[in-house]
């Protein structure tokens, strides 16, 4: 995951600006990546956070309702970091801060 770099993504998708800070809109995505993990998040234009997330070791692709909160992924994927994580818990994002299996 680490090679999904902001300048990486920029190339395979130019409609789109990628930052490893926070989104400040919808076509501004937040992404941060370890050896483990990628996580992007992005801004709506009501306000909330939503975050994506896929982890080398599973469950998968995975998806969050952040709420009205900053939206970084930095901050908002901790969740797959090998042994701070688990699988969704829920099967749509709409709870706020519960990871789900779909949008």
């Amino acid at each position: 995951y680490t090679s999904a770099t902001p300048s990486a993504l920029q190339t395979a998708e130019p409609s789109l600006t990628f930052t490893a800070g926070a989104s400040t809109g919808p076509k501004v995505v937040s992404v941060a990546t370890t050896a483990q993990g990628f996580v992007a998040a992005a801004l709506s234009d009501g306000g909330n956070c939503y975050v994506i997330g896929d982890g080398a070791n599973g469950p998968g692709t995975i998806f969050m309702n952040h709420g009205a909160v900053s939206c970084q992924a930095s901050t908002s994927g901790v969740m797959l970091i090998p042994g701070v994580g688990s699988a969704p818990t829920a099967a749509n994002a709409t709870t706020v801060d519960t990871w789900a299996q779909a949008w």
